[in-house]
């Protein structure tokens, strides 16, 4: 009954946040765009809603009224070219007509495949720049433990027994900053793109594959930049104490999942490796101890249909290690930036005990199969009520994880919230400051993870999209 009305709205709200959209030089706002495309999408796809045509004729003349008396002052090229696509692509909707090639598909949502010459030439003159940066050279035996497709290698592990009975724990995390600034062509479009984009048949990368798969990559024999974070941990858990430093490391072996989990059952003739392995088998269930992850947090972020997630979802006990480091690094971090309340970028999940019990209840209405497809269903449903993560420069704690403060840091070669988070670092950890330069960051730091968050949409309904294309042609 109330179908046309309802639809009538929508539309209206399309075209009012594309004005918004294109009335912005920095073209912030895709993703208000976006979220009334997919409501669009779905009530003129129901067989309960109807939509007149005489409303649909109304609102194509309307439109096209729009697109030919545009405003030539009030556009420049770019934003005028935006303008246009967007209405003709919601005249597109209301007409029927989908067009879902990756080239649309990429302009529509912003996604960029490849880098552009002005990238790929800054690019190539920072890795010929010579270099001479004094850092702390770390002589451990350090490894990496990934999947057996990883190109993106990222962190790194080293472990030592201590005369006193506890360990000190080294977390190595790649530092492509060694190779770039905050004002860099390459930080922003990396801040642009805010993430690599992992697909079932293509990754479109953060940052130029020079820089994250070679220079910048965590590859065995190769030394590397890095920032190391050393832990010394009791066997009760207790953090007895903390350093950071900037480094330079070389990995000493690149290990799957797989091969860690063999040598851990079966062992291995290199003593390195073999005492680096059970050192890391003890320490791992007291690290897990450090955090509590929410059963509701864990289906709804470990589903294998969450394509665009870059988080560990695999269950064997090398892939539990690495999550549980790196959530652990990631927790300290935040702690220390919280503590000395200083500016920085947390990643914040908040969520109330209404929101809870309508999970709850939820959940104990459904009744969920063993099938995949029904399992799915339940998923999808629950991605709709249970709130998601975000970036905040206000640390509201993360409920899922049980944390009271929680970051991403341990990642900034396929996610640039990480990069930010490394250059807090940098910034008021590794370098003095003074007051006027924590105003200053804090309002840097706003305007950063506001994009971050922004960005986020788009890049889920780009990557469903895509996928739901890609299986339709085969």
């Amino acid at each position: 009954k109330e179908g046309n009305s309802l639809i009538n709205n929508v539309i209206g709200k399309y075209i009012e946040e594309v004005d918004k959209y294109t009335d912005n030089e920095a073209l912030s706002g895709l993703d208000d765009i976006i979220y009334y495309d997919e409501v669009l999408k779905l009530i003129l796809s129901s067989s309960k809603l109807t939509f007149s045509i005489l409303d649909k004729k109304r609102w194509i003349g309307y439109i096209s009224n729009l697109i030919n008396n545009v405003d030539n002052i009030k556009y420049n090229s770019l934003t005028k070219q935006k303008y246009i696509f967007f209405l003709n692509d919601l005249c597109n909707l209301i007409n029927g007509f989908r067009i879902c090639d990756l080239d649309y598909l990429e302009y529509k949502y912003d996604i960029k495949n490849s880098f552009n010459q002005s990238i790929k030439m800054e690019c190539d003159r920072i890795l010929n720049f010579d270099y001479n940066k004094k850092r702390n050279i770390i002589n451990d035996i350090i490894i990496t433990v990934d999947g057996v497709d990883a190109k993106e290698i990222d962190d790194a592990l080293s472990i030592k027994k201590l005369a006193n009975g506890n360990f000190l724990l080294g977390i190595h995390i790649a530092d492509p900053l060694y190779f770039f600034n905050n004002n860099s062509i390459i930080y922003d479009e990396a801040r642009r793109r805010t993430t690599s984009i992992y697909l079932s048949d293509l990754t479109i990368p953060m940052l130029p594959k020079k820089i994250s798969s070679d220079y910048s990559n965590l590859l065995e024999n190769k030394k590397r930049p890095a920032t190391s974070y050393y832990y010394e941990i009791t066997l009760d858990g207790e953090i007895v104490n903390y350093k950071f430093y900037k480094s330079y490391i070389t990995v000493y072996k690149n290990m799957t999942y797989t091969e860690f989990n063999n040598i851990l059952i079966n062992g291995c003739d290199d003593l390195n490796i073999y005492n680096s392995v059970n050192d890391l088998a003890v320490l791992q269930p007291i690290l897990s101890k450090l955090y509590n992850i929410d059963p509701y947090y864990a289906k709804v972020n470990r589903s294998d249909n969450n394509i665009t997630d870059t988080n560990i979802i695999g269950n064997s006990f090398s892939e539990k290690l690495i999550e549980s480091a790196m959530v652990f690094n990631n927790q300290m971090v935040a702690q220390y930036f919280f503590t000395k309340k200083l500016p920085f970028i947390y990643r914040i999940h908040a969520i109330d005990e209404k929101t809870m019990s309508k999970i709850s209840e939820f959940s104990q209405s459904i009744s969920v199969d063993d099938s995949k497809s029904e399992y799915s269903k339940y998923i999808n449903m629950l991605k709709n009520i249970y709130p998601k993560a975000t970036y905040s420069l206000d640390n509201k704690g993360h409920f899922g994880l049980g944390l009271n403060s929680y970051t991403h840091i341990t990642s900034p070669l396929r996610r640039f919230a990480d990069i930010v988070s490394s250059d807090c670092l940098n910034k008021m950890y590794f370098n003095s400051f003074t007051d006027k330069d924590i105003y200053k960051y804090e309002d840097y730091l706003t305007e950063i993870i506001n994009s971050i968050n922004q960005k986020r949409l788009s890049i889920e309904v780009f990557s469903t999209n895509y996928e739901k294309n890609k299986c339709k042609k085969l």
